[in-house]
């Protein structure tokens, strides 16, 4: 899941210059934009306590934060993909959080320490493979396309588990 979404603020810069014509200003906004809406995820998050199907809502989230992801990568308009980021980082650090939480509440007590350890290495693991692919596949594709297809494959990846392998929704 990180290598899909973590590429859109990786290449926030490409989006600056190349979409936006702009410089670091630009930059600074759009990156503003994804960093509120991550705070506001988690305000959403914390405001919500322990809410039932944590499993259901990640997946929405996931979902929301592909769509989100994709409609940025097609907006030529700066106003709509700061909403978009926004929305987009809200949903982001919702899923994070509510998965990071789920981990930790199916996993025995003696085991904990080190399933989340192995969570945290393939979840910061992903990060960085997903922009080294990202960024092989830029130059060829464009920026856009290549985001789009990220927000895609998390559209269809929470699709699926909703629709499919249930057994995570009901989480």
């Amino acid at each position: 899941m990180t290598a899909f979404a973590f590429p859109m603020i990786v290449f926030l810069p490409v989006f600056a210059k190349n979409v936006f014509h702009g410089g670091p200003n630009t930059f600074t906004i759009l990156l503003a934009s994804s960093g509120l809406g991550s705070v506001a995820g988690a305000l959403i998050v914390a405001a919500l306590g322990n809410v039932h199907n944590k499993g259901r809502v990640a997946l929405i989230m996931l979902v929301c934060m592909g769509s989100g992801m994709a409609g940025f990568a097609i907006s030529q308009n700066l106003i709509l993909s700061c909403v978009l980021l926004f929305f987009s980082g809200a949903a982001l650090l919702s899923a994070f959080a509510m998965i990071s939480s789920l981990v930790q509440l199916i996993t025995a007590n003696e085991m904990r320490g080190r399933v989340m350890s192995v969570y945290n290495v393939a979840f910061r693991g992903g990060m960085p493979f997903g922009s080294i692919v990202s960024g092989w596949l830029i130059p060829i594709l464009s920026a856009p396309v290549v985001i789009a297809a990220n927000g895609l494959l998390l559209v269809l990846l929470g699709v699926y588990f909703l629709t499919v392998q249930r057994r995570v929704a009901a989480l």
